[in-house]
């Protein structure tokens, strides 16, 4: 089931779009490229809503919604080992704490990052025509 990213009780009838309006009585339309579960939380990449979080119940629901204040434009986001790696068009690649979103690293990427993935100590991010780039990280950096 689906569910409204400004209330996350109420189900929606397609994912992309909100029906709250904003001040001028314009519908705001949230895409969301990429969505991840970690435990009891659902991470949503919103584009330039950045990072948002949504707290889900022992049933699956969700129970709370909030943004992070995390991204700009952010595109892909993945959990792996506490950590969470997201994609933004602006700040590249960027990796936080998943306990509390702390900055742990971050890269430029030269092009539009439209995937990653995580194995091991190894980012993989597709940048479109610019082709691909794996990074190792060491530490907290990736290189």
């Amino acid at each position: 089931m689906l569910f409204r990213s400004t209330d996350p009780t109420r189900p929606v009838s397609h994912p992309w779009v909100a029906k709250e309006h904003d001040a001028r009585g314009n519908p705001p339309i949230y895409s969301l490229p990429d969505i991840e579960v970690s435990g009891d939380t659902l991470w949503m990449a919103a584009n330039r809503n950045g990072l948002l979080r949504v707290d889900l119940g022992a049933d699956g629901r969700p129970t709370a919604l909030g943004r992070t204040r995390r991204g700009s434009e952010v595109t892909n986001v993945l959990a792996r080992g506490g950590r969470l790696y997201l994609t933004d068009r602006v700040q590249g690649l960027v990796v936080l704490a998943e306990a509390d979103l702390s900055p742990v690293a971050s890269r430029p990427l030269e092009g539009p990052p439209l995937d990653l993935d995580v194995q091991g100590d190894r980012v993989a991010v597709a940048l479109g025509s610019e082709g691909a780039r794996v990074l190792r990280q060491i530490g907290r950096a990736h290189v």
